[in-house]
């Protein structure tokens, strides 16, 4: 991805002139993509709070995915269009889970809705209340028996069965990850975990021999979007790293794993028949969390080339200011419409592309090609923000610590993130949460977070790289049933590289354990910079690696 922004200036000119009206004859960025995208779907927002894709018919859904493209990209959960439209969703609540124009859509629609609510709902008691009740609901239409090939599943209906297929258990497992991720545990009585089942699904489900996955365990139907649905759902439960998913192209595993198919099969445009935008948001979703953005599928930068097709798939509508406006559209039964398409694309551009602004960013290990990752723990890390702060620029980068001049032992379990904050309170602050993959808080994983009780490690801190140095500038929260750490961080503060409260924060920096406090570190540092031995000012994280 680093040549990415110098590939934008070549890529784009060939391929995203669009023939259309006067005035759309220019050059189309991601950024520009979205905002068109945005536009779009507020201005097809009926006076009810509703969204009705013009080929679905199905306003629940369409409602639930129109919503979750709009926070997704940075839409303020305060536009009047969120409320709305959230507004709306509550009337579909019937008590136990939203209702559906169609008893077959119950899946579907209520794994969407429960995604949307929890990505609003996490500060708002009514809206969560609703949002765990419909999460039971789907917990307890998992088809759960050990002996069935369906077992671990979902089914289009309200109600568990053998006949579950991976587009169905998609939906359902990603409503449950988004309740969990934003609005804590799940609280599953079964005997064996829904992601323990799931796991169960996906293995019998999988080809070892090409990588792939089918529509059901045994099936060969639309293998192209199902693959990355495994993928996703991988991801999803804690095993991104898995053979299953990733094989021998990260694992070094006999087996390709679904991303070995995609690299055999690799086709962004003509996807062997697969629904178009269905199958790009299930791999944009799957690749960013299972190998990243910055790393390549075989030889192919991945993200360029799905937003080049995206582009070039993208129609103009005729704008009456220059507020560019664009939308996608489609008849497959699983695309929808022009809602449902264009929110597909609008979040495959959020998932995938870091310059896209978004509450949420998911980032891999670092990419092979900078280096063997020398911190303990690997995995996926979900980076979150809330009270409409966004991200762009989110990246994982090496734990590098040579820097530390401390007198205690540091130890980075993850590694270091570098991301910008968006829309902060100027000179105030911004809550950070982070997703961790499930070795950072297990207690007999002597690098985690957690002691051997499950109980957090003392001394933990929130560490940057100042004057060529890593230095504990905050304390962090940890949440070891959540699996999260929190940290907040202050716009012009010490947790700021560019130390200008301006609204933004520049924030490289990295979770770590001390074996003892920094009070005298901290201390004598603020001495020096008192005294004017050393200067106050942080160094760029990227600039510091090199």
């Amino acid at each position: 991805m680093k040549k990415r922004l110098a590939m934008y200036g070549i890529v784009f000119l060939a391929c995203f002139f669009l023939s259309s009206p006067a005035g759309f004859g220019a050059v189309i960025s991601s950024t520009e993509l979205i905002e068109g995208g945005q536009a779009y779907l507020l201005s097809q927002q009926a006076g009810d709070g509703s969204w009705t894709d013009d080929y679905q018919g199905e306003p629940t859904t369409s409602t639930a995915l129109a919503l979750a493209a709009l926070i997704d990209t940075g839409v303020s959960k305060d536009h009047e269009a969120i409320k709305k439209g959230v507004d709306y969703l509550l009337t579909r609540f019937n008590g136990e889970y939203f209702d559906a124009s169609s008893s077959s859509h119950f899946t579907y629609c209520n794994g969407a809705v429960v995604m949307a609510l929890s990505m609003y709902a996490a500060d708002n008691p009514v809206t969560r209340t609703v949002v765990m009740s419909a999460t039971q609901s789907l917990l307890n239409t998992q088809y759960i028996n050990p002996s069935s090939n369906g077992h671990g599943g979902w089914y289009y209906y309200n109600y568990p069965s053998s006949n579950g297929d991976l587009s169905n258990t998609q939906f359902a497992a990603m409503g449950l990850y988004y309740a969990e991720q934003y609005l804590g545990a799940i609280q599953d009585a079964a005997e064996e975990s829904w992601k323990d089942a799931l796991y169960t699904y996906l293995t019998k489900d999988y080809n070892s021999t090409t990588g792939a996955s089918g529509y059901r365990p045994g099936s060969t139907s639309y293998i192209p979007a199902m693959t990355g649905a495994s993928l996703w759902c991988m991801s999803l439960i804690g095993h991104e790293t898995d053979p299953i998913a990733v094989g021998s192209v990260v694992s070094g595993s006999e087996t390709p794993g679904n991303v070995g198919w995609f690299e055999n099969n690799y086709d962004w445009e003509d996807p062997y028949g697969a629904p178009q935008y269905y199958y790009l948001y299930a791999w944009a979703k799957a690749l960013t969390a299972a190998i990243g953005t910055e790393n390549k599928v075989g030889e192919h930068d991945w993200v360029d080339d799905m937003v080049t097709v995206l582009a070039s798939l993208a129609i103009p509508v005729a704008r009456k200011d220059e507020t560019p406006i664009y939308y996608w559209d489609s008849n497959d039964s699983l695309d929808g419409g022009n809602i449902i398409a264009t929110s597909w694309a609008m979040m495959s551009m959020a998932f995938a592309d870091i310059n896209v602004e978004s509450p949420e960013k998911r980032v891999s290990d670092v990419p092979e090609a900078e280096g063997e990752i020398d911190y303990p723990i690997r995995g996926l890390l979900t980076l979150k923000t809330e009270g409409g702060v966004t991200i762009t620029g989110a990246k994982r980068r090496l734990a590098d610590l040579f820097r530390w001049r401390g007198k205690s032992t540091l130890k980075l379990p993850v590694g270091a993130v570098e991301f910008v904050l968006h829309h902060v309170p100027v000179g105030g602050q911004a809550k950070l949460t982070i997703k961790l993959p499930r070795d950072a808080v297990r207690n007999d994983v002597a690098d985690s977070f957690v002691d051997e009780n499950g109980d957090p490690k003392p001394y933990l801190n929130w560490f940057k790289i100042q004057n060529g140095e890593w230095k504990g500038v905050t304390p962090i929260e940890v949440d070891p049933v959540a699996e999260t750490i929190t940290v907040w961080l202050t716009d012009g503060g010490p947790e700021d590289a560019d130390g200008v409260a301006n609204g933004e924060i520049v924030d490289p920096g990295a979770p770590g354990i001390t074996d003892g406090p920094l009070v005298e570190e901290a201390a004598a540092e603020a001495a020096e910079v008192e005294f004017g031995t050393e200067s106050s000012d942080s160094i760029c994280f990227v600039k510091a690696l090199k």
